[in-house]
C-alpha cells in the first residue's frame, strides 16, 4: 500500500498550527495586556481565524481543482480588482505606510493573501495549456511573463516588496520545473537588478534598511532596532531554550513578536533545538506537498499544487532568513506560526487544494483499492476463524 502523503500533509499542519497557538499566546500575552488589558486577547482571535481557515480547507479539500482550470481569467481578474481596492477611500487601510489591507466593516483582510493563489492558478494554467511550446520565449514564457510585471506593478505601489519577491521566486521556479529554457530566467534575474536597485534607492526607508541588514548594531537605536532585539532573542534561546514562556524580548523590546517575528521567540524559548525540530516539521510538509503535485492527475494539477508548495517553502526560507539577519526585513508572516488572519486562512485554504489534488490523484485511488483489499483480506481471515 502506498504511503498516504495527504494524512502525512494534514497531520504536520495541524502540528505546526498548534505550535503556532501556544507561541502566539506565549509572545502576545504581555503585549495584549498592555494594549487591551486582555492578555488573551490575539490568542482568542488567531483561535477565530483558525477556525475560518480549517472550514475553508475543508471546503477547497472537497472543491475538484478542475473548477480554477475552467475560470482562470475570471479568478486573476477578481484577485487583481481586489488589490486595487485598497486605494478606494474608507475601504482601503494604511498601517506603517503601507496600503495592504480592506476594510469591510465585519472583516479587514490582506487582499495579497487572495493575489497569491489566483496568481499561481493562472500561471500553473499558462504553463499547461503551453507545455508544447515551453521553450519558446513568445508562445511560452511571454505571457507569464506579462502577468508577473502587472501583479509585481501593482504590489510595489502600496508597497508590498515581500509578497512581490514572493512571486518571483514562485514564478521563476515554475518555469523551471516546466522546462523553459534557462537563458530566459537568468535574463529575467539580471534584467530586475537595475530594477530592485532603483527601487531600493529612490526610498528612503528601504536604504536604511539595507543599511541596518549590512550592520544591525551600529543601528540598534533607529532602523535597525527590530532586527537587533530579533538576533538577541535567537541568541540568548542557546541549545534548549529558556523554557516556555520564558522569554524577555516579548516583555515589549521586540516589535512584532507575534506576527513577523514570532521565531525569534520560538528560538529564545526553545532554542536551536526547538528551531530545528520546526524546520523538520515543514521540511516534511514540504516534501509531502510535492509527492501530491507530482502525483496529480493532470499537468495543470501537477503545476498548481507545485506552485503552492513552493511558496509555502520559499515564504518560510524568507521568514527564517529575515529572522536572522540573512537578508533585509521582508515583511512576510511565517506560516501556520504567525498571528495575522489573512495569513492563517489563506495558507490553511492553500492546504485544501493541495487535499482536493491528492484526492483526485491516481494515488488516491490506488490507496483506496489498497485499503479495501486490505480489509477484504481481514474479513476473510476472522471468517476463516469462526469470528464472523
Amino acid at each position: 500500500m502506498n504511503t498516504n502523503y495527504n494524512r502525512i500533509l494534514n497531520y504536520t499542519v495541524l502540528v505546526l498550527v498548534s505550535i503556532g497557538i501556544v507561541f502566539i499566546y506565549s509572545s502576545s500575552s504581555v503585549y495584549a495586556y498592555k494594549r487591551f488589558d486582555n492578555p488573551e486577547y490575539f490568542l482568542f482571535k488567531h483561535l477565530l481565524y483558525v477556525g475560518i481557515g480549517l472550514v475553508a480547507m475543508v471546503i477547497l479539500s472537497r472543491t475538484d481543482y478542475s473548477v480554477f482550470k475552467r475560470h482562470p481569467y475570471l479568478i486573476i481578474s477578481i484577485c487583481i480588482l481586489l488589490v486595487l481596492m485598497v486605494y478606494i477611500p474608507k475601504i482601503g487601510v494604511i498601517k506603517n505606510g503601507a496600503r495592504r489591507w480592506i476594510n469591510l466593516g465585519f472583516i479587514t483582510f490582506q487582499p495579497s493573501e487572495i493575489l497569491k493563489y489566483g496568481f499561481v492558478i493562472y500561471i500553473s494554467y499558462l504553463i499547461s495549456k503551453s507545455q508544447e511550446k515551453i521553450s519558446s520565449f513568445k508562445g511560452g514564457f511571454l505571457p507569464g511573463l506579462f502577468v508577473m510585471m502587472i501583479v509585481a506593478v501593482i504590489l510595489l505601489k502600496q508597497p508590498d516588496f515581500g509578497t512581490t519577491v514572493l512571486l518571483l521566486f514562485t514564478f521563476l521556479s515554475l518555469y523551471f520545473i516546466a522546462g523553459t529554457r534557462l537563458s530566459y530566467i537568468f535574463g529575467l534575474v539580471i534584467a530586475a537588478i537595475p530594477a530592485v536597485y532603483y527601487i531600493i534607492m529612490r526610498s528612503p526607508y528601504k536604504r536604511a534598511r539595507i543599511m541596518a541588514f549590512l550592520d544591525p548594531e551600529v543601528h540598534k537605536d533607529t532602523i535597525g532596532y527590530q532586527i537587533y532585539e530579533s538576533l538577541i532573542s535567537l541568541g540568548s534561546g542557546g541549545l534548549f531554550g529558556q523554557g516556555l514562556g520564558m522569554s524577555k524580548q516579548k516583555l515589549l523590546y521586540l516589535p512584532a513578536a507575534h506576527t513577523d517575528f514570532i521565531l525569534s521567540i520560538i528560538g529564545e524559548e526553545t532554542g536551536f533545538a526547538g528551531v530545528t525540530v520546526l524546520m523538520v516539521f515543514f521540511l516534511i510538509f514540504i516534501i509531502a506537498g510535492f509527492r501530491i503535485a507530482l502525483r496529480a492527475r493532470d499537468l495543470f494539477g501537477m503545476y498548481l499544487g507545485s506552485a503552492i508548495t513552493i511558496m509555502f517553502a520559499y515564504q518560510v526560507l524568507i521568514n527564517t532568513a529575515v529572522v536572522m539577519s540573512l537578508i533585509p526585513t521582508k515583511g512576510l508572516t511565517l506560516p501556520f506560526i504567525s498571528y495575522g488572519g489573512s495569513s492563517i486562512i489563506f495558507s490553511l485554504a492553500g492546504v485544501g487544494i493541495l487535499n482536493n489534488i491528492y484526492l483526485n490523484s491516481n494515488n488516491a485511488v490506488e490507496d483506496a483499492d489498497a485499503l479495501k483489499t486490505d480489509l477484504g483480506v481481514m474479513v476473510d481471515r476472522m471468517a476463516r476463524k469462526g469470528k464472523v
